[in-house]
């Protein structure tokens, strides 16, 4: 298990929840499970639920980005708690990559036969970029990053803050800001490549970021 006394120390402040940061509400503690690619396996879903009820009031509530809250989080239970969900593999080994791990995949990604790629491999290494890398632990909790492989079962927007989407063949990648239907990509790279622009992409952010803020 890991130890949750020193992830305290690694928080930055915020009004998100998140798995050490548990935000007080009127029925109790709120307690947010981020699922990366929103992928859950069977003990891992008894292992939220078996700590929903020891630790808070039983309620489940699954956000708009895929990721799972405990309610009702008891003062007393969230050391407990954060070490419950820790062993069923549900956290970062970096407390402080928490809040980046906005990772979005269609429900059918390596599933759907007729998409153009498998964007669970991409996904893996992506996570392993927003959680090793330090200085994009200072992007926003809000940030999102979604990878559309060409299913069937996908959005047709793109609301978060960096897509990319594969194109027929699945050698190439188109990527876009927030767009939506009817904004057009920004450009297309090999899928090689795909790691590199985002972190190149993030870089810029942070840095435009905080020039503004100067």
């Amino acid at each position: 298990m890991q130890p949750v006394a020193p992830a305290a120390s690694l928080l930055r402040p915020s009004a998100c929840p998140g798995l050490w940061r548990v935000v007080p509400a009127r029925d109790g503690g709120i307690c947010r499970v981020k699922l990366p690619g929103g992928l859950l396996t069977s003990v891992q879903a008894c292992a939220v639920a078996e700590a929903a009820r020891l630790y808070g009031s039983g309620v489940l509530e699954l956000t708009n980005r895929s990721n799972l809250q405990l309610r009702g989080v008891r003062e007393e239970c969230q050391a407990p708690l954060v070490q419950h969900l820790l062993a069923a593999g549900l956290g970062p080994r970096n407390p402080a990559a928490d809040d980046v791990r906005n990772l979005l995949l269609s429900p059918a990604a390596g599933r759907d036969c007729s998409a153009h790629l498998d964007t669970r491999p991409l996904a893996g290494r992506l996570l392993a970029l927003l959680e090793n890398t330090p200085e994009l632990h200072a992007l926003s909790a809000k940030f999102a990053l979604q990878l559309d492989g060409g299913e069937a079962l996908a959005m047709l927007d793109h609301p978060h803050d960096l897509w990319l989407s594969a194109l027929p063949g699945g050698t190439h990648l188109a990527f876009g800001l927030a767009g939506c239907p009817r904004d057009p990509a920004l450009g297309v790279i090999p899928l090689a490549q795909a790691e590199r622009l985002v972190e190149a992409v993030l870089r810029l952010f942070l840095q435009l970021a905080g020039a503004h803020t100067r």
